[in-house]
């Protein structure tokens, strides 16, 4: 058994490719040409681009999150190894302490363990404590490498929430797309099985096994 009638997206994608193929085709017969140009070819470009530009979110989205997981190992390797020189300083110890209030009080592995946002917030608040501090004696490369750090990390998290919302807009895109062109195409494929018979959409058209 097959079908002339796309069920899935992927199927969609298949006949929206095959009408726009069509129209640059010389042998194809120029009454079914004229059936597909306009309104029909307007809708099946509109939903093979919005495919294309879906599928190039989702490659914007993965090139984001691993960027972003880059930054995030980085920070935390700056993160102990701040930590680790002000632990072997004279009284580490005591400010040691004191920073770990600065962060909620957690031990450091926790602390870098925590989900990307939450982190970013914690260590946000960190900064902004310790920057108003005087009274603390920090091995200053080590604290500036590793607020460095941070700040990477918060700009690439950034990128990768734009990156996700990004993606989730175009994905609505596609799926309006598609509700367009579906009900187009199904119409289409019944006038031209009336018209010209099945002879011309078998030998043009795409079908599907049920």
């Amino acid at each position: 058994m097959f079908s002339y009638y796309p069920r899935s997206a992927a199927e969609f994608l298949i006949v929206a490719e095959a009408l726009l193929a069509l129209l640059s085709l010389p042998s194809a017969p120029a009454a079914l040409v004229a059936r597909v140009q306009g309104a029909l070819e307007a809708l099946a470009r509109a939903y093979v681009d919005a495919v294309a530009n879906h599928r190039a979110g989702i490659s914007a989205q993965d090139a984001a999150r691993a960027a972003r997981d880059v930054a995030d190992t980085a920070c935390d390797r700056k993160g102990m190894a701040f930590i680790q020189a002000v632990k072997y300083r004279e009284g580490g110890e005591a400010v040691l302490g004191e920073l770990r209030q600065s962060w909620g009080g957690e031990a450091p592995n926790l602390l870098f363990a925590r989900p990307d946002a939450d982190q970013v917030a914690t260590l946000d608040r960190f900064f902004a404590l310790t920057d108003a501090r005087a009274d603390l004696s920090l091995p200053k490369n080590a604290y500036e490498e590793f607020k460095a750090a941070h700040e990477e990390m918060k700009r690439l998290v950034r990128a990768e929430e734009a990156a996700d919302a990004a993606r989730d807009t175009l994905s609505a895109a596609v799926k309006t797309a598609e509700r367009a062109f579906a009900p187009a195409y199904r119409f289409f494929i019944r006038e031209l099985l009336f018209n010209e018979g099945e002879d011309t959409v078998r030998d043009n058209l795409p079908r599907f096994e049920r």
